[in-house]
């Protein structure tokens, strides 16, 4: 791919839900692949840690009090970050 590698980190928005009120947010880590296509990873995964890690970074960067963890809902067996 013809871009930097920090513009293959990306993520999926994700919100818990209960069955009766929303709950907690989150985004999915992903990573973009040869196909274009994102790949979902683990939150607390060495690949979900460096894409946090850059969420931190760009969002700080900007000014933005945005708090990522580690600890977003669950979403089909992967940890999320969760944004608060």
């Amino acid at each position: 791919m013809p871009f930097h590698p920090d513009a293959r980190m990306t993520g999926i928005a994700v919100q818990a839900f209960d069955g009766k009120a929303p709950g907690a947010i989150g985004l999915l880590p992903c990573l973009i692949n040869g196909e274009n296509q994102p790949e979902p990873v683990a939150a607390d995964s060495e690949t979900g840690a460096r894409i946090l890690d850059y969420m931190r970074k760009i969002s700080a960067e900007v000014g933005l009090a945005t708090r990522y963890d580690a600890d977003g809902p669950v979403v089909a067996g992967l940890r999320s970050i969760a944004i608060r």
